[in-house]
């Protein structure tokens, strides 16, 4: 029984290679990001290691990593900086109108457009660069289905935000920490994001050295989560 426990084939050696997995992708995803333009690209090049993983695909974790990274570098770090962008201007225009003392019952329309914005970018920033990891897309397109999966699979979504909000919560309170929080939710979104993924492509798992190119995120041939 010991022996079997502690097996390749065990569940000790499968639980120490996912914890594994999990500190080796926040060691990427931080030393990458570090010149903090590149976020977008590192976090596209963890996302297409680990979802490859979480399909079951043993491969080098690195080498996938630095493929995606590579790959998505342009359109990645483009999603980042209209995503960051649009975050800050709204952010500080919210604060703006909060301090103002003309604001009034007129301006709870601009309020709520804003807020509602501000959320759906928060959104699209969950999914879109897992998307540009494992799907052949255009940058627009990349965004599109990223808003469009987002509000279809909310309770995921709400779950991925809420993780995510935790991540950085615990990197600030423990940074000691910070590479196994971080690398922790990337994993563990990962497997959410298979999970829709194959249901929106039957054959998401089949290719092994090929971009997909995603059916329609869109229709309603799928059941909310």
């Amino acid at each position: 029984m010991n022996k079997g426990f502690f097996s390749a084939d065990g569940k000790f050696y499968k639980v120490g290679t996912v914890l594994g997995d999990m500190l080796f992708a926040g060691v990427l995803w931080i030393f990458f990001s570090i010149p903090l333009v590149t976020i977008g690209a590192a976090t596209a090049g963890v996302y297409y290691a680990c979802t490859k993983k979480v399909s079951g695909r043993d491969e080098y974790f690195f080498k996938d990593f630095f493929k995606g990274f590579k790959s998505n570098f342009v359109k990645a770090t483009l999603a980042f900086l209209i995503l960051a962008a649009i975050t800050v201007v709204i952010g500080v225009n919210i604060g703006i109108m909060n301090d103002s003392d003309t604001a009034g019952l007129l301006d709870i329309p601009v309020f709520v457009a804003q807020y509602f914005v501000l959320i759906q970018s928060v959104f699209v920033a969950v999914y879109v660069f897992a998307i540009l990891a494992r799907f052949e897309l255009s940058l627009i397109a990349a965004l599109k289905s990223a808003m469009i999966i987002a509000n279809k699979h909310l309770f995921t979504t709400i779950a991925n935000v809420a993780m995510l909000t935790l991540t950085i919560v615990a990197s600030l309170l423990f940074p000691v920490l910070i590479l196994f929080i971080v690398g922790a939710y990337i994993y563990l979104s990962s497997m959410m994001f298979v999970k829709i993924f194959r249901k929106q492509y039957p054959d998401f798992d089949k290719p092994l050295d090929q971009t997909l190119k995603p059916l329609n995120f869109g229709s309603d041939d799928e059941s909310e989560d």
